[in-house]
């Protein structure tokens, strides 16, 4: 984990493709405690924390699954226009997600918000994935009892 933070500082590693291809080839629980730590840092850390978490494979543990989920309310309470977050993540989010987590994250959504404009995947979507992972874990863990 520590050679991994170590380069999000290096100036040649700031490019998103560099990111993505080590963020992409990492485990979760690698990924994890680094995309939490940005996501709740400054603004500048918040954006290179959506990059990692974009590219963080799930499923997520519940703590980054819920400050992933308080991230996108925030992002959609707060965006003048669809933000590149929500345009491209909100179906991979719901892939990723904890899937324990869909109580938590049925409500605190406004659907008409600008930043769900023009989009297809809207939180009712994200939020339906979600609980089709949910059931299907169930019932996968029915089958081996």
């Amino acid at each position: 984990v520590k050679w991994a933070r170590a380069l999000l500082h290096y100036e040649h590693f700031q490019s998103g493709d560099l990111q993505d291809e080590l963020f992409a080839r990492l485990p979760a629980p690698v990924v994890s405690p680094i995309a939490a730590d940005l996501l709740s840092g400054s603004e500048k850390q918040i954006e290179r924390g959506l990059v990692v978490l974009h590219n963080c494979r799930g499923p997520w543990p519940v703590d980054l699954s819920r400050i992933a989920l308080a991230r996108m309310r925030a992002i959609a309470a707060n965006s003048k226009e669809v933000h590149w977050t929500l345009r491209d993540s909100f179906r991979g989010y719901a892939v990723a997600l904890a899937a324990e987590l869909v109580s938590e994250a049925i409500g605190g959504w406004d659907q008409e918000a600008a930043a769900f404009k023009d989009l297809t995947s809207k939180p009712d979507h994200f939020i339906s994935i979600l609980q089709t992972r949910k059931t299907m874990i169930e019932e996968f863990q029915n089958e081996q009892e």
